[in-house]
């Protein structure tokens, strides 16, 4: 039996030279999984830690006995249906979970252990931003450890985000430099079809977020899924529109 990963409740995951930090099982559309289709699999680990992270957020051990099993495989796993869609997180009494002490901890403790790190990613199952107070919290943490050569920090984000430019200021201000926008489609029709947001406009609220965040200077990507429905060349168009300088990075749709 092959232990991918220590018997340990870890959140964080690994791939290729990124570190990538799940802060939330939840979304407010659909999550950047299911856009990859229903053939996408992730890496045994990778599935584990976002169970782990389902678990702790939702103060159960649903998962516990599965992510147990996760961490002696190898091979791909599809990761389980998603929680429900929500506009904002239940207000609750308690500091949100997974703590940011504890995420905050696990980052530094992988990046002492791995210092080839090439950057460290805000991402995971659901939409950071839905806890954007405790992402800057925690970009703010890792300034402050004394630690030195921390790779740079990253956001992979739905782009579904009121307020855009008091966001972006947070962002900017905690250091967090880089975005990842799933943009998905120039179809502001097939947006709404292919990501279901909980917010009306979804699409033009994407593209606003873009529009201020690339004034504002932060390195902004553009990501969309390569289905057959979708117009490349509309996409390729809408990105220039909205000042990003770098072409669409294409992720690949699994039927």
């Amino acid at each position: 039996m092959k232990i991918t990963k220590p018997l340990a409740s870890c959140f964080t995951y690994t791939i290729g030279k990124n570190l990538y930090v799940p802060i939330t099982s939840r979304s407010n559309a659909k999550t950047l999984p299911e856009t990859r289709g229903p053939g996408f699999y992730l890496s045994a680990d990778t599935v584990a830690a976002l169970c782990r992270v389902r678990d702790e957020e939702h103060g159960s051990k649903q998962w516990a006995p599965w992510c147990m099993y996760l961490d002696t495989q190898t091979t791909k796993q599809k990761l389980p249906p998603p929680m429900e869609l929500l506009s904002a997180l239940p207000q609750v009494d308690n500091p949100r979970l997974p703590s940011i002490e504890d995420l905050t901890n696990e980052i530094l403790e992988e990046c002492r252990r791995r210092p080839d790190y090439s950057s460290i990613v805000f991402a995971g199952e659901g939409e950071p931003t839905l806890r954007l107070n405790d992402v800057v919290r925690i970009a703010v943490n890792l300034k402050e450890s004394g630690v030195e050569m921390l790779p740079p920090l990253r956001l992979t984000t739905n782009g579904l985000i009121q307020s855009p430019e008091s966001v972006v200021k947070q962002l900017k201000d905690a250091n967090i430099l880089s975005l990842s926008v799933s943009l998905m489609t120039a179809d502001p029709h097939q947006y709404d079809e292919l990501m279901t947001p909980v917010i009306p406009d979804g699409h033009e609220t994407v593209c606003i977020l873009i529009q201020v965040a690339t004034t504002t200077g932060l390195d902004v990507e553009i990501t969309c899924v390569d289905r057959p429905d979708v117009d490349k060349s509309m996409a390729e168009n809408l990105a220039r529109v909205l000042n990003v300088s770098e072409p669409i990075r294409w992720r690949v749709f699994f039927p």
